[in-house]
């Protein structure tokens, strides 16, 4: 499937302590097979991993592809509005580093969707797969629970309902979109950028399309790397509470507790038996309902 189209076409890619020249070659080589014109851009977040950076900036080599190392880390949602700065596309593909292309057709996909795009239409999800197997024995907190969330993620559930649970991970959006509804810059730590994108992007009125053009999610950490990302969520949670408290099923079942003043036995609760719940997530064999209680009671301990 050969699409000659002639938009130019910006890819952008955000990141961090994560080789990904293998997943710019990937989608560079559909571009030309393409023949559509295009730049990739991928920039780094202050990265610490001198082997992935020595790796990415192979990526400067590649015809139409820039790595940028920036100096210091500054965050999610403030690297993806300074790459849309850098964009010179009429349309972006914004991927995650840990993606690998499962697909000959990824691009063509895209660029097809777009071309059939209405003038509301400003964004074009593609989806997000899981790898068959579980990569490592220790890897099982994050498998499990992406595993779980795969029912939300099917094309069906995501043309149901278009803007819940929007997810950054593998999207495509007009520049003019993106420039006009950038990310929150006010979201320094990890966690819920993606959640008021959709949000903003629903109450602005832009149109989204969900197809079936998912990438593979490649970056299912260790136990203990996920807890914290999800520990450093809830820190960005709270402090930004009186945001997203209302557009998050764990952020509205806090405050129906907070409601009812039931927050301190909660908080009572978590000091009792947060260490074996924290325990059992980080073993061989985690639960999922530990882990909705664990995220429970960590982020009642914040307020």
């Amino acid at each position: 499937m050969t699409l000659n189209v002639k938009m130019k076409l910006s890819i952008l890619i955000p990141t961090y302590n994560t080789p990904c020249l293998s997943l710019v070659r990937d989608l560079q080589r559909q571009c030309e097979a393409a023949g559509t014109s295009h730049e990739i851009i991928v920039m780094d977040d202050g990265s610490t991993d001198h082997t992935a950076i020595a790796t990415n900036k192979g990526i400067d080599d590649m015809p139409g592809c820039r790595y940028i190392l920036l100096g210091e880390n500054i965050g999610m949602a403030r690297i993806r509005n300074r790459l849309v700065g850098e964009a010179r596309g009429e349309w972006c593909i914004i991927t995650d580093c840990d993606a690998r292309v499962t697909d000959s057709n990824f691009i063509n996909r895209y660029l097809s969707a777009a071309c059939h795009a209405t003038e509301k239409t400003g964004v074009i999800v593609g989806g997000l797969a899981n790898p068959e197997h579980q990569p490592g024995p220790y890897t099982s907190l994050r498998y499990r629970y992406e595993k779980a969330a795969e029912a939300k993620r099917s094309l069906t559930y995501r043309q149901r309902h278009p803007y819940a649970d929007f997810a950054t991970f593998n999207f495509m959006a007009r520049r003019e979109v993106l420039t006009a509804i950038p990310f929150c810059d006010d979201l320094r730590e990890y966690g819920y950028e993606d959640t008021l994108m959709g949000i903003e992007l629903q109450r602005k009125g832009i149109g989204i399309t969900h197809i079936e053009n998912s990438l593979e999610h490649t970056g299912i950490e260790h136990n203990s790397i996920f807890l914290k990302k999800t520990e450093t969520a809830l820190h960005t949670l709270v402090s930004h509470e009186h945001i997203l408290m209302p557009l998050t099923p764990l952020g509205r079942t806090i405050i129906r507790l907070r409601r009812m003043h039931l927050l301190p036995i909660v908080r009572m609760v978590h000091h009792t038996i947060g260490g074996k719940l924290r325990e059992n997530l980080l073993g061989l064999n985690p639960s999922l309902l530990a882990f909705k209680i664990y995220k429970l009671g960590y982020a009642a301990c914040l307020l």
